[in-house]
């Protein structure tokens, strides 16, 4: 995409109990061919499926970010309390993130990824 985006586009995944939601964001001159762009991709990467060992890779390196966070006091506070709130225990995050399997993530991208769920907003500049 080069000349589409700039250094600030980014994505990132939000989810809650009862719902959740994928989120791509930047800035860029021609935003529908940006859009185009990733549902292909998307669209291979449904139709090639993951790669095994990059999601073993990525659930490691998860796993490893989430046990380092414990050497932040700030961290266990805040996180223990948010996750509280939802009923959900921050210690069981940990064999969550370890059962995950290869199949479901591949089955979730097909079922959460899909266009006719995704919608795109453009801000354009005012004119004087």
């Amino acid at each position: 995409m080069k000349g589409l985006i700039n250094d600030n586009f980014g994505g990132g995944f939000s989810s809650q109990v009862d719902y959740a939601f994928t989120i791509i964001g930047g800035e860029s001159r021609n935003p529908r061919e940006v859009k185009k762009i990733i549902l292909d991709y998307i669209e291979k990467y449904k139709e090639e499926g993951l790669n095994k060992d990059e999601f073993e890779r990525v659930k490691k390196k998860k796993i490893g970010n989430f046990l380092k966070y414990f050497d932040s006091v700030n961290f266990i506070a805040n996180n223990f309390l948010s996750y509280n709130f939802k009923d959900i225990n921050l210690l069981d995050y940990l064999d969550e993130l370890k059962s995950i399997k290869f199949e479901e993530v591949d089955a979730r991208l097909k079922s959460h990824l899909k266009e006719e769920y995704c919608v795109i907003s453009i801000v354009e500049p005012t004119t004087k």
